[in-house]
């Protein structure tokens, strides 16, 4: 079951493994945050911070801030996808859980707009032993809202197509893509529209919000290839065009990317990044790509401290949180980690 026709496979052969029992990344015994700070040379300054594990471990889940929260939705760990839902809490350093979703979602992403969470699209399976379509794929274009202030989700109209939603939010509105088209949500309206899609194809790739424009990258070129995506594509809603910037110089698939001081930083890439001599501050997909829109440059991050594959992040308190997915043994992990930089 959950073949891919291209190498989304590795996240499928992910759930396979861990469906067999295979161990996953446990909690430590204490839930204070631990200071550590990678050897490896970089040219952005930061210290990346261990903060309380996310419990279950699990990957393919979205997150997005509220209030002075950290909402993690969904996602999947032992071949299970899950409804589960839990918050953060940024001042006690706490978790705790929230309404589940409506629905078990494996998702790409989710954004905060007028302080309420949408999380459109995403993917779960046939569970039911007696559909004899037991272990299938199915695809969604349904969107969810989460209210953080009565606890509770609501639906609101499907996308023009499932898949899986890369998500991004510009003045109200939700930027969405799927799959090598564009859309926007009206919330005020609960209307989509079809926009102009990007240059190119940034299938699982990532998407984010930096100075009111959409910054696209990542992924691979087209569903039936195997060549990673690194064109950084960027729209501007006030005019309606795409333009390309820099690319980057190790894209890869399942990366999170996030805004933070006015910077795209992007993180998790390629396994192979330690057989790049050229690039000696990645290692096992604990790499950190940081895009200047005022340059148009791209730079090394600090290094995580572990692998975040299939995780999610976030900006918060002035940090960025990489919270989740695999870790470089592949296993499901838990841990959440922060960054602290001023670049």
């Amino acid at each position: 079951m959950w073949t891919y026709t291209y190498r989304a496979a590795l996240f499928c052969l992910g759930v396979t493994v861990l469906a067999c029992g295979e161990p996953v990344t446990q909690p430590s015994e204490s839930s204070e945050p631990a200071p550590l700070t990678p050897s490896l040379s970089t040219t952005v300054p930061g210290t990346w911070r261990l903060m309380p594990y996310l419990v279950p471990a699990r990957g393919g889940m979205a997150a997005s801030v509220t209030d002075k929260s950290i909402v993690v939705i969904g996602g999947w760990v032992f071949g299970k996808i899950l409804r589960r839902v839990d918050a953060y809490d940024l001042e006690t350093r706490t978790w705790r859980r929230l309404r589940p979703l409506p629905e078990p979602r494996v998702m790409a992403g989710a954004t905060t707009i007028h302080g309420k969470i949408y999380v459109a699209g995403g993917e779960s399976q046939i569970d039911d032993p007696a559909d004899p379509r037991f272990g299938d794929r199915v695809f969604h274009k349904s969107l969810f809202v989460y209210d953080p202030g009565t606890d509770t989700w609501s639906r609101k109209a499907d996308m023009p197509r499932p898949g899986w939603a890369l998500q991004a939010a510009v003045l109200g509105r939700l930027y969405v893509y799927v799959n090598g088209s564009f859309f926007a949500y009206s919330p005020r309206i609960d209307r989509w529209v079809t926009l102009r899609p990007p240059p190119s194809r940034h299938d699982l790739g990532v998407m984010a919000e930096v100075g009111g424009k959409v910054y696209l990258t990542s992924g691979i070129t087209e569903a039936t290839a195997n060549a990673d995506n690194g064109e950084l594509d960027v729209y501007d809603p006030a005019t309606g065009a795409w333009t390309v910037k820099s690319p980057m110089r190790l894209p890869s698939t399942f990366m999170t990317a996030t805004r933070m001081h006015g910077k795209l930083w992007v993180t998790s890439g390629p396994s192979d990044f330690v057989a790049r001599p050229d690039f000696q501050g990645y290692t096992k997909n604990r790499g950190v790509q940081v895009y200047d829109p005022l340059s148009d440059q791209w730079t090394d991050g600090p290094p995580m401290l572990t692998s975040s594959r299939q995780g999610a992040s976030v900006y918060a308190s002035g940090r960025l949180f990489v919270l989740g997915g695999t870790d470089t043994d592949g296993y499901v992990t838990g841990v959440v980690q922060a960054l602290s930089t001023s670049y």
